[in-house]
């Protein structure tokens, strides 16, 4: 009840009355006057957004200023909700867990509205001894809860909460894409965790937090990037918020804690042989790395990139996309041996199943890759040998497949009966160097036009006007 000098009142909430001394007591010399709460309120609005992620019954916090004339100015409002029904955690993980979306709508000088992937993981009696024996003795919970922008399109780095957020400074931020929150033990002025360092290697809640982060902390990541592609196969999240999830190593440098978290979490999956790399044919649809092909770190060319995977994708491969920082995960862990994109895994490809599927615009660019690495021989058989005349021909030794290169010293124009057998003028200067580098070795019936050519291909056409005549 809330009296005063008419009535009484019921107020269908709860009330919190701080002593902002004004003057000095025995307790505290430390004064409040209206600038402090200014700052206090400047305080609170900086981390509003995050002050009701980790909350469970709290949905709604207002901030008023009540003028002395008794006129009210709301300076923010910032909401939270849960829309829609969280998913549970797989029965058999040794983690009791579900993860949802929440809605948090910030009002005040500007109006802003994120949504947010929550996953909360608690780990179940019985799996841990350690765990569960300090869990007894500070009667704290084995929880970890991570919370993930959506809304966001660039990399955010995570901070840390204990049900609110600490305060944001450098020992407080993880690098990871995450906010983490747990039941942490926290040092005497509650604005930092405690580590097992060397004057309190025997703390329990130092001991508590080592083991939260790095035996809870992965298990619960890895559950909510599984269940974040879960959630992209039903269309409630797109790929690239997906891979936004994974941790960036690139950010993790000097972070050597939460970089060695972000590695366990890439063994864990990969280790899992977890669905978590998304199809370029489907991106809603996702396959483990082993069934994975996944693309080359040498294509510098978007056009070269597009016909690859166009090709690849024609003849059913496993051909998965993945941005800069999953590529890194993938090739940075030690436990990953990924098949990729290379110009002997496309040849191999198009030998086993022609070219009748490639689209004649992307021939160009596909013979670029293939020929890139310089292995030629195995272009054997290979119909991909473009002519001016628009015809393909094959990378054999016979005749009918001859192929002429000209050059400025010995131009086309030099046998104008044999225009067919040029390459084509669309080919790329560097696929060009390519072929004249394959001619050079005497492979195949593509020939570097020189005068000895020109004299031999001149009789050739001189003894068919003669035999015409």
């Amino acid at each position: 009840m809330v009296k005063n000098d008419n009535e009484d009142q019921h107020f269908a909430g709860t009330l919190f009355r701080f002593p902002l001394r004004n003057e000095t007591s025995e307790i505290s010399d430390n004064l409040y006057d209206s600038g402090k709460v200014v700052e206090l309120f400047d305080s609170f609005i900086a981390d509003a957004e995050l002050s009701l992620l980790f909350l469970k019954t709290v949905r709604s916090v207002s901030l008023v200023h009540i003028s002395r004339d008794g006129t009210m100015k709301t300076r923010l409002e910032v909401k939270a909700s849960s829309p829609e029904v969280p998913l549970k955690s797989e029965n058999d993980s040794d983690l009791e867990g579900l993860t949802r979306f929440k809605q948090i709508t910030l009002k005040s000088e500007v109006c802003k509205e994120t949504q947010w992937l929550l996953t909360t993981c608690t780990m179940k009696k019985g799996i841990m001894e350690d765990l569960d024996v300090l869990a007894e003795k500070l009667s704290f919970v084995p929880r970890v809860d991570l919370a993930f922008p959506c809304s966001e399109e660039r990399y955010s780095e995570g901070r840390l909460s204990c049900f609110l957020p600490l305060p944001n400074n450098e020992s407080n931020k993880t690098g990871l894409p995450v906010h983490v929150n747990a039941c942490f033990g926290l040092t005497d002025n509650r604005r930092h965790i405690k580590w097992q360092e060397e004057d309190q290697k025997h703390d329990k809640h130092a001991m508590w937090n080592e083991l939260l982060v790095n035996k809870v902390l992965p298990k619960a990541f890895v559950v909510m990037i599984q269940d974040a592609s879960k959630l992209c196969q039903e269309s409630r999240l797109p790929v690239s918020s997906v891979y936004r999830l994974w941790p960036d190593i690139s950010h993790m440098q000097h972070k050597e804690k939460w970089l060695e978290v972000a590695q366990d979490v890439f063994d864990q999956l990969f280790r899992q042989n977890a669905a978590v790399l998304s199809l370029a044919k489907d991106e809603r649809w996702f396959i483990p790395l082993s069934d994975a092909i996944i693309p080359s770190n040498g294509l510098v060319s978007t056009d070269i990139v597009n016909a690859v995977e166009r090709t690849l994708v024609s003849y059913g491969e496993n051909l998965v996309t993945v941005s800069a920082n999953v590529m890194t995960a993938i090739m940075s862990s030690s436990h990953t041996t990924p098949k990729q994109v290379s110009p002997g895994f496309l040849r191999g490809v198009l030998l086993r199943n022609g070219l009748q599927r490639i689209a004649k615009e992307d021939k160009l660019c596909v013979l670029e890759f293939v020929l890139s690495d310089g292995n030629y021989k195995e272009l054997q058989g290979l119909q991909l040998l473009p002519l001016s005349d628009g015809s393909f021909r094959s990378f054999t030794n016979r005749e009918e497949d001859t192929a002429l290169i000209d050059s400025k010293e010995f131009p086309r124009t030099l046998l104008p009966c044999c225009k067919h057998l040029f390459i084509s003028n669309d080919l790329s200067s560097t696929c060009r160097t390519y072929l004249k580098n394959l001619a050079s070795r005497n492979l195949f019936k593509v020939i570097i036009l020189d005068a000895a050519c020109v004299v031999k291909y001149t009789r050739r056409m001189d003894s068919s006007v003669l035999e015409v005549s």
